[in-house]
């Protein structure tokens, strides 16, 4: 690992992308051998995998593209982009997750960009997660709620969230990098797990007016 920690956060988020890309890309690679060894008419079943994890993979690019860096145009991500961008990588999300999105019009593109960040974050803290929600407003103040989760939110990110660590790994890296995003942004993060019912978790931003 290098000295310098920018270098280092940039190379465990590469490690990170790599590795969400990998399950898809190795799919569609299985299809192709077993069309390469059925070699007549494909079966449905086959095809059906191809075309699927090609989708998984295409939606979760995209999304990476603007929850890290830009969108296609270039121009500053927009509430309900952000909002099919989200809906299209939960499409492929197992368990599946109900999406509710409440962010308003006019929030800055900013924290649209951020609230991507910590939606993903979120999913990965709380495993099994079967709801996620995201309002937000002018005024400064965006909130991600998750529910329905198969277990307890992970400690080893909560920790990284709430600063409590460094997030030296690849597991750990996005964490570390969406904290990192707020607080250069001017963004106060939060993260509560809710007690009530099934597991649940709220990442909370803020940010003065």
């Amino acid at each position: 690992m290098p000295d310098d920690p920018e270098l280092a956060l940039a190379q465990l988020l590469a490690t990170r992308l790599c590795h969400d890309l990998a399950g898809p890309l190795g799919a569609v690679g299985a299809g192709v051998e077993l069309l390469a060894e059925e070699g007549g008419a494909p079966d449905a079943a086959t095809l059906s995998l191809i075309v699927d994890s090609q989708r998984a993979m295409s939606a979760r690019l995209r999304f990476l593209r603007a929850a890290l860096g830009w969108t296609a145009s270039g121009a500053p991500l927009t509430g309900p982009a952000g909002r099919d961008l989200l809906a299209a990588l939960l499409a492929h999300q197992v368990p599946a997750v109900e999406l509710a999105w409440g962010i308003d019009p006019t929030a800055p593109s900013g924290g649209l960009r951020l609230a991507l960040n910590v939606a993903l974050v979120g999913l990965d803290t709380l495993p099994g997660c079967r709801a996620l929600a995201l309002a937000g407003d002018a005024q400064g103040r965006l909130e991600v709620s998750l529910g329905g989760g198969a277990g307890a939110p992970r400690d080893s990110l909560l920790e990284v969230l709430r600063g409590l660590a460094p997030g030296d790994g690849p597991r750990t890296a996005h964490a570390a990098y969406t904290r990192r995003l707020a607080l250069v942004d001017g963004w106060t993060l939060t993260a509560s797990p809710t007690a009530a019912g099934a597991p649940g978790l709220v990442l909370a931003l803020t940010r003065p007016g």
